[in-house]
């Protein structure tokens, strides 16, 4: 079992990976590794629904959730 301070420290390398690939998608790459996982023809959602995870996990860690979560009423009314 890691440390604290080990575990944020693996996911905020892993959190800079995973935001250098989006950036890479966007200046027109298609082939990424992060850690152990390669994505070719990466899929951009996917990265992101990555980094929202890793960022989620980061911040349990580190024991600062966020005050205000997000919500979507997008399709609620019709």
């Amino acid at each position: 079992m890691s440390t604290k301070s080990e575990e944020i420290t693996r996911l905020t390398t892993e959190l800079a990976s995973v935001r250098a690939a989006i950036k890479a998608i966007e200046d027109g790459g298609q082939s990424v590794s992060i850690g152990d996982m390669s994505y070719t023809e990466a899929s951009y959602s996917a990265l992101v629904a990555r980094e929202k995870s890793t960022a989620a996990e980061l911040a349990r860690v580190n024991g600062s959730r966020p005050r205000v979560l997000p919500v979507n009423f997008g399709g609620m009314y019709r």
